[in-house]
This record gives structure tokens, sequence and C-alpha cells, in this order.
């Protein structure tokens, strides 16, 4: 089960992950390791770069139908059911399954997954909301007009921030890690329902400083 606590490491705290245990307790302290926990490091010959999660909104799918499931996870058995069964594609009738980690990006945005191959669970967070700090200091991101803000709200738009530059070719020592950096303690998470999912789990969590009602 997740417990919090500043000695654990993210991943750690992902591979205590237990979907037969509480997922509204254990998504609510997983929120602390995504929101206060750490960053994404972007880093090239060009950039280096630090993506801070500042909402982040989490999933789960069971393969057993033995745990309550929502069928809008993306990446899963049967989203695509006219692909056919091919265990190395990422999605169709027999879907494989991610190593703890691994980016999965959609139509939402990005997920950070930690499946289970051998517990036939889906598990995933997704970056709802982000802030990034570049040359020492956090960078405003423009988003309306004579409006400058240091939280981006729209979570496709951080393909911007930690893909770019990224090379077919393989030539720029290009890498996207994640850090842990307790750089603040935990304060109240607000929590809320996911966006247009159409339950009333609250499953979504907001950095404390700032506040969304969408």
């Amino acid at each position: 089960m997740v417990q919090y606590t500043t000695n654990k490491t993210l991943k750690e705290s992902l591979d205590s992950f237990d979907p037969h245990v509480s997922l509204d307790k254990q998504f609510e302290e997983l929120a602390k390791y995504f929101l206060y926990g750490g960053y994404i490091h972007v880093k090239s010959d060009n950039i280096d770069r630090r993506i801070f999660i500042k909402e982040v909104e989490f999933y789960f799918y069971d393969e057993t139908g033995k745990i309550e499931s929502n069928s809008k996870v993306y990446h899963r058995n049967g989203k695509y059911s006219n692909i056919p069964d091919n265990e190395v594609l990422p999605i169709g009738r027999n879907t494989h399954y991610f190593k703890p980690g691994s980016l999965y990006l959609h139509a939402s945005g990005v997920d950070i997954t930690f499946e289970n191959k051998e517990k036939q669970y889906r598990a995933s967070a997704l970056i709802r909301a982000f802030s990034i700090e570049e040359e020492g200091r956090m960078q405003p991101i423009y988003i309306k007009q004579k409006q400058n803000v240091i939280v981006d709200p729209r979570s496709t738009y951080i393909y911007e921030y930690m893909f770019e530059g990224l090379s077919i070719f393989g030539d720029n020592k290009y890498s996207i890690t994640w850090k842990d950096d307790w750089t603040e303690a935990p304060k109240d998470i607000t929590k809320k329902e996911r966006i247009n999912i159409g339950d009333d789990k609250q499953w979504r969590f907001i950095w404390s400083k700032i506040s969304r009602d969408d």
C-alpha cells in the first residue's frame, strides 16, 4: 500500500501500489510525490529544463474485472478492438503492459504509467497542469493575451516542453528522467473530479497554490 514518506522515491511508491487497497487513499498519497516530490528533467545539448507537475489525474483499469474500473482508460485490452491481436502493439484487443514509469502519449496529454502484467491492472497519472523552470528560474507561460502565469493548465501543451528538439537521429544526447527532490513539504492538496469522465471519483489532485474550477 502506498504511504507517503519523504524517504521514499516516486518509483518506490509506485512499486508499493496495491490495487486491492483503497484506490482513493493511495492516489491521494501518490499525488504528494507527483506534486511535491520531484520533477521531470528534460536535458539535451541545447536544453536543461525542469517540468514541475502542478495537477495530476489518476486512472485505473482492472483487466480481470474483479475491481471496479473505468472503460475510458486509453491503454488497456479491447480499447481498439479493430486492431489485430499483437502483443507488440501499444493498443488493441491484446495490449502489452508498460514498465512502471513509461510515458504514454495520447489525445489528452502524457501519462506516467505504472501497470502490472502479473496482477493484470493498468494505472497511470495524467499530467493536467505543469510549470517550467529553465535557466535557474520559473519561466512565465503565455496563456491569455496580456497575461503571464507560471502554471499551464493545458495538458497537451506539455509536448512542446517535453519533446522540443528531440532528434530521430539520436545525435543530441536527449533524456527525459524523473528526479526525486522534496523541495517543499506537501501541503493541503485540492481534490476534484476528473475532467470529462462522468463519475464522482475525486482522483484529480491540484497543487495547493493554484485553483481550478473546470
